[in-house]
C-alpha cells in the first residue's frame, strides 16, 4: 500500500513540474545577454545584478567568465530592448542555418 502511495505521489509531482514548465514555455520571454556597460571592476554577483538593474534597466545580472577575468552580463527581456542601430537583422531563411564568421 505504501509503495502505490508514493508511486501515485511521484507521478503527481511530474505532472506538477510539466505543467509549469508548459507555462512558462507558452509565455514565451526571451532573454537577451550584453556585457554592462556600466559596472567596473572585480566582479560579484550581487554587486553585478544590483548594477544591472539600477543603471542598465535590465532583468538581472550575473557574473561569467571572460577572455581573462570574470565579467558582468545583463540580461534583458529581448521584447523591451531598443533594435540597434539600422533595426534587427532578418532572421535566416528557413531549413538554412546562418554561417558566423
Amino acid at each position: 500500500m505504501k509503495r502505490s502511495s508514493l508511486v501515485l505521489s511521484a507521478f503527481r509531482i511530474l505532472l506538477i513540474v510539466l505543467a509549469i514548465s508548459e507555462i512558462i514555455t507558452v509565455k514565451g520571454i526571451k532573454y537577451c545577454d550584453k556585457p554592462a556597460t556600466y559596472y567596473r571592476g572585480k566582479c560579484v554577483d550581487e554587486k553585478c545584478l544590483n548594477n544591472c538593474k539600477t543603471f542598465e534597466s535590465a532583468a538581472r545580472g550575473h557574473c561569467t567568465t571572460g577572455q581573462e577575468k570574470l565579467v558582468c552580463i545583463c540580461v534583458y527581456d529581448c521584447a523591451k530592448m531598443n533594435p540597434p542601430p539600422g533595426g534587427w537583422p532578418p532572421p535566416p531563411p528557413k531549413g538554412k542555418t546562418p554561417i558566423i564568421i
